[in-house]
C-alpha cells in the first residue's frame, strides 16, 4: 500500500514528492498557481534533465493548467508547480496567471459594448 506521502513510480518504487521537486515545496521566484496555464515554448536537450520535467514539458505542447498536468501524470499539484517554474526559468514554457473575477470588465462596460455594437448600421 502506498503511504500518504509516497507515490508509485513507473517501476513500482515508492518516491516521495519532495524527491521529485528537489526538496522544494513551492516554486522559486516564480508565482505559479494551480490554475496557471502552462504552454511549451522551447525544446531541445535542456528539457530532459529529469523524467518528470520531460513529461510536464511534453504535456504543455497545448496549453494546460497545472492541475490538469498533475492529474494527467498522477503528480501532486505543488510538484508540478515547482517543475513548471523551473522550466519557465529555463525559458522552455510560458506560464500565464489565471483570470480573476475582478480582472474582468464590469457588466456596465459589457452592456455599453453590446449597445454600441447594436448601434452600428
Amino acid at each position: 500500500m502506498t503511504g500518504a506521502n509516497e507515490m508509485p513510480s513507473a517501476e513500482g518504487d515508492r518516491i516521495r514528492p519532495f524527491v521529485r521537486s528537489n526538496g522544494r515545496t513551492r516554486p522559486d521566484d516564480v508565482e505559479v498557481e494551480p490554475l496557471s496555464i502552462v504552454e511549451a515554448i522551447g525544446s531541445g536537450p535542456d528539457v530532459a534533465t529529469h523524467p518528470d520535467e520531460a513529461q510536464v514539458h511534453a504535456s504543455c505542447r497545448k496549453p494546460m493548467s497545472v492541475i490538469e498536468i498533475a492529474t494527467q501524470h498522477h503528480l501532486p499539484v505543488l510538484v508540478v508547480a515547482v517543475i513548471a517554474a523551473d522550466l519557465r526559468k529555463r525559458k522552455l514554457v510560458h506560464v500565464s496567471k489565471p483570470y480573476r473575477m475582478d480582472d474582468l470588465p464590469s457588466m456596465d462596460v459589457l452592456e455599453a459594448v453590446i449597445a454600441g455594437l447594436r448601434a452600428i448600421p
